[in-house]
């Protein structure tokens, strides 16, 4: 799955027209576009003679005098210009204590010694190269190369240490190995300075080494050399480091870019840690991986990891006779309920955390009762309890204020603050907003601070106060720069240009849009490509310029469709089919197709809608709805207007199978658009309340999907519930200072700012 993955990104990034280069072994890859290298036939080739010459001496302490330049063109033509080549050579001559005049002496015998059946030049000249520098190392050197084999991902200096001198298994003293420090700078230095091994990162603070790696081809070359019982001894290191590892990573990876890369390169270490744990390290140890594979967005591994250690139905742990254990299953239940309500099992998530409440309780646990009670407030945020979520964000936030706790107490006052927004209570939305702002602020949190200018400014846009709005959105850009986080800014900038749309200031909103699509092309989101397209092309449209918002619009939903998002790219089909004024469904249907009665029906809506009778386009997309789930055959239809939100039972009676594709779904998807589109019909017709309800199912559809919507839904739904509770006065004023939407209010909007988290 994973290979398939890496396969599907990086087609998709070829088909955009991104520049790549690869290596592959299956030649043509099948890529757009491409050019292989060396052509049919050919031999690869090195680097010319002068440029090889140079990277001999970048690697060489050692060649400096008048006639280093001659040396080095000898060994870069010795070396046919391969780089790893070159740089083996360079680091063996600054230790061989051998003259320019004789280190060559021998090379030829050297390069037909290591030829072997099959093996192509360049790989000959590496491994003679190679050969040289390992043959002179001392044994005990030796050994300790071929542990560092072990490694494919970069890795941190302790990692030497864990390989070097292994634990036994299983590890006994687990405490003993979080505090194991790394070896003395010089025993990697040793290989470093060879070239057997290379810095991969370096602290800020004083630019010395953080992490190592060894070059694939040398890797492979130092594995060749590793006896399988050697190998297998060194294994209990290997996952000692796995296990230190995720101690370093558990909660850091989110603020810390390059731990976030070399943890997930690491997870094979992480995850063989698992086997060398008892009792309740092995539990911890769980725990913290299940978090850290849930964070990655590999849900299936991280439930799989917590069913191993809490199958269903096992009694909780008596905390008077075993507080340890009771403290690592509350954690684990604690996690294994994020999967659920990830999962949309609000019931399950909900009594999975009332068990991690009640250990915390038992325990006396504070911090851990305070992160339950506020858990739990999201499951009935996610139900629409409105006043349940406040009641419980509020008992989660006195604990945190008698612990002391500020960055629980800014998140508390975060999310009390969104229940507020929900309920139409804006002032005291941006009062609670405020708070948390300056906690943030006390701590230095700048992502939090971020987030907070976020909502403040969606408080004003909702007030009709787009200046103040617009201040704010450009106060978050600010610390999103600082922060390097280019999608969060490039949300921010799609939340500016809406506002600089409204003013009818298209120059300066179509400078804000291309620079939010150069900033999602820059960090690889083709979804905010596609955004920041479709959003170019109703600026075009508002400026009355059809062929260029058409052409927006087809290259915004070519990018929709490449990369899997149907709700997005059928809302851009009728987009594009209203702005042709073509008659037909040709333009909205779905490539898999609609029945008839379903086309007539959606067609139909959509005219009467765009004549304004929207009470004849309820009608039609109410009954475009029906068709719609008499598709959903055998079994259950989703959720239904009174029943209870997030409880959707699935198509077929049973539980969605792992590993279900999209096809299986397409028909609730269907639904999901069809829902999506009668909201806006309702919002029209100014049915604020079936609006809401119908929006409600679109969220439990998300959540029964895996949709990647499911947060703009939400956010979309919370909208709605805000309009739903202003009196028509308010709803009128809020019409007058928002831009002209398509008809329908289907507007293909940005996702929300990755930088706004559910705190």
């Amino acid at each position: 799955p994973e290979a398939e993955s890496v396969h599907r990104i990086v087609a998709q990034l070829a088909n955009g027209g991104a520049n790549l280069l690869l290596t592959s072994r299956q030649q043509p890859a099948g890529l757009r576009g491409e050019i292989l290298y060396p052509r049919a036939g050919k031999l690869l080739e090195g680097l010319d003679d002068e440029p090889a010459a140079r990277l001999f001496l970048q690697h060489s302490s050692k060649a400096k005098d008048e006639s280093a330049w001659k040396f080095a063109n000898e060994v870069a033509r010795a070396a046919e210009g391969h780089p790893l080549s070159v740089a083996l050579l360079a680091g063996e001559y600054d230790v061989s204590g051998v003259s320019a005049e004789k280190f060559l002496e021998g090379w030829e015998d050297e390069l037909a010694a290591a030829d072997r059946p099959g093996l192509a030049a360049h790989h000959r000249t590496f491994a003679a190269a190679f050969e040289r520098s390992y043959r002179r190392l001392p044994d005990e050197q030796k050994k300790r190369l071929r542990a560092l084999s072990l490694f494919p991902f970069p890795f941190f200096a302790v990692a030497a240490s864990f390989v070097w001198t292994p634990p036994p298994s299983p590890f006994t003293n687990y405490q003993s190995l979080l505090t194991i420090p790394p070896p003395d700078p010089q025993s990697l230095a040793y290989f470093t300075l060879r070239s057997l091994l290379e810095v991969d990162a370096v602290y800020a603070e004083d630019n010395t080494p953080a992490t190592f790696r060894m070059q694939p081809a040398m890797r492979r070359e130092i594995a060749r050399r590793l006896p399988d019982d050697e190998r297998a001894a060194l294994i209990p290191g290997y996952a000692a480091y796995g296990a230190w590892l995720a101690r370093r990573g558990y909660l850091d990876i989110h603020r810390d870019l390059a731990l976030n890369r070399l943890v997930r390169a690491s997870l094979p270490a992480l995850e063989a840690a698992s086997d060398h744990l008892d009792g309740t390290d092995r539990l911890w140890h769980i725990r913290r991986l299940a978090w850290i594979q849930n964070a990655y967005g590999d849900t299936r591994k991280a439930f799989a990891l917590l069913d191993s250690a809490l199958p269903e139905g096992a009694p909780l742990p008596d905390p008077r006779t075993d507080p340890e254990l009771a403290k690592a299953h509350s954690s684990l239940r604690y996690e294994q309920a994020k999967i659920f309500l990830t999962r949309g099992d609000l019931d399950r998530a909900l009594a999975l955390y009332q068990e991690s409440l009640q250990l915390d309780e038992q325990l006396g646990d504070k911090k851990g009762k305070a992160a339950s009670l506020h858990a739990m407030a999201e499951v009935f945020l996610t139900r629409g309890d409105l006043d349940r979520a406040l009641a419980l964000y509020q008992e989660s936030l006195q604990l945190d204020e008698q612990l002391g706790d500020k960055k629980g107490k800014a998140a508390s006052l975060h999310n009390m603050a969104q229940v507020f927004l929900t309920r139409g209570d804006l002032d005291r939305a941006l009062a609670l907003y405020q708070e948390s702002l300056q906690l943030k602020e006390q701590l230095g949190d700048k992502q939090g601070k971020a987030a907070s200018l976020h909502n403040m400014a969606q408080v004003f846009l909702t007030r009709g106060d787009l200046d103040r709005a617009l201040a704010l959105y450009q106060e978050s850009l600010q610390l999103k720069e600082q922060l390097g986080d280019k999608q969060g800014k490039a949300a921010s900038l799609h939340n500016m240009a809406n506002i600089l749309m409204a003013r009818k200031n298209w120059n300066e909103a179509e400078s804000v849009l291309v620079e939010a699509s150069r900033l999602a092309s820059e960090s690889g989101s083709l979804e905010h490509v596609a955004f920041s397209t479709v959003k170019l092309g109703q600026l075009a449209q508002a400026r009355g310029d059809k062929e260029s918002a058409l052409a927006r619009y087809r290259e915004g939903l070519a990018l929709f469709e490449r990369i899997g998002m149907p709700r997005e790219s059928a809302q851009v089909r009728e987009m594009i089919a209203r702005l042709e004024g073509d008659g037909d469904l040709a333009g909205l249907r779905d490539p898999r197709g609609l029945s008839d009665p379903l086309a007539q029906a959606i067609s139909a809506a959509r005219a009467a809608a765009g004549r304004g009778d929207f009470a004849s386009a309820i009608e039609s997309q109410e009954r475009a709805v029906g068709v719609a789930r008499a598709a959903l055959t055998p079994g259950p239809s989703p959720k239904g207007r009174g029943e209870e939100e997030g409880q959707l039972p699935s198509p077929s009676g049973r539980g969605r199978p792992e590993g279900s594709g999209e096809g299986d779904n397409q028909p609730l998807i269907t639904l999901s658009i069809l829902l999506y589109n009668l909201a806006g019909y309702y919002a029209g017709a100014d049915c604020h309340d079936d609006a809401v309800r119908a929006l409600e199912e679109v969220v439990a559809i998300d959540v029964h999907t895996r949709h990647p919507d499911l947060e703009q839904d939400r956010k979309t739904l919370e909208a709605a519930r805000r309009l739903a509770a202003m009196t028509p006065e308010q709803r009128a004023q809020l019409r007058q200072s928002q831009t002209t939407q398509p008809p329908n209010n289907q507007t293909t909007q940005p996702p929300n700012n990755p930088a706004t988290p559910s705190e």
